[in-house]
């Protein structure tokens, strides 16, 4: 998963892999007052439930430390990351979060990224 804004655009993608091949592939776009951070939380957001109600386990990867660190805050302010610990916490063991380096090559992430970019101009709102 991966957000991403180019100029006033604003959007995200998750990435389901299998078996380390796209399995599915979603893209969001948000409103143009969102910030990269609120779209890395907003992918968080719709991938936990997505799993929980397709009866997935999975690890969510992302590149963005500054989730990492709003989740692991104990007094989150922002309703994102309130929204965001609350559905990890309901999905119990069956969501993992694993940060990745950004841009060295890793395919999940790269793929991820490619759709966020597209999601800031091609993608549901």
């Amino acid at each position: 998963m991966d957000g991403s804004k180019i100029g006033d655009d604003c959007g995200f993608s998750v990435c389901i892999l299998k078996n380390e091949h796209p399995f599915k592939i979603f893209k969001f776009k948000l409103s143009k007052n969102n910030t990269v951070f609120q779209a890395e939380l907003a992918a968080i957001n719709f991938a936990v439930p997505w799993a929980q109600e397709n009866g997935f386990k999975i690890n969510i990867y992302t590149d963005s430390q500054s989730s990492i660190e709003a989740l692991r805050s104990t007094r989150p302010r922002s309703a994102f990351v309130i929204e965001a610990k609350k559905n990890i916490y309901l999905a119990g063991n069956s969501v993992g979060l694993t940060w990745v380096k950004a841009h060295v090559g890793d395919p999940g992430n790269e793929l991820a990224d490619h759709h966020a970019k597209l999601a800031t101009t091609d993608a549901r709102i």
